[in-house]
């Protein structure tokens, strides 16, 4: 599954349009409706939270993600927003390193 990395994001979030495609493999997910603020001031209610086991590559780690409609989704273009965003909790959680002279991130 591919992500968008944001280390200015303090959550980790998922698509609602991912999520409704994957929940019934999810175990531990509850409702939420946390109001989450955008960057640009508008806010948008969470509809569920799932906490569990997160990998990339050969590291695992716990994480949770807070769902709402970033209207991204399955083909995670621009335009579109995105299905993953992989805030600043897991960055941490996984040690990423980000090099932004090549805007490359190592785990």
């Amino acid at each position: 599954v591919q992500a968008l990395f944001n280390d200015s994001a303090m959550i980790n979030t998922m698509c609602t349009t991912v999520f409704e495609t994957v929940k019934h493999k999810l175990k531990g997910w509850i409702t939420c409706s946390q109001p989450l603020r955008m960057v640009n001031g508008t806010v948008i209610p969470a509809v569920a939270q799932w906490t569990g086991t997160i990998r990339a590559g050969d590291v695992k780690t716990q994480g949770t993600f807070v769902v709402f409609n970033s209207r991204g989704g399955v083909s995670q273009s621009v335009e579109s927003g995105w299905a993953f965003l992989v805030g600043k909790p897991l960055l941490i959680a996984f040690k990423v390193q980000h090099d932004y002279n090549t805007d490359q991130v190592t785990v």
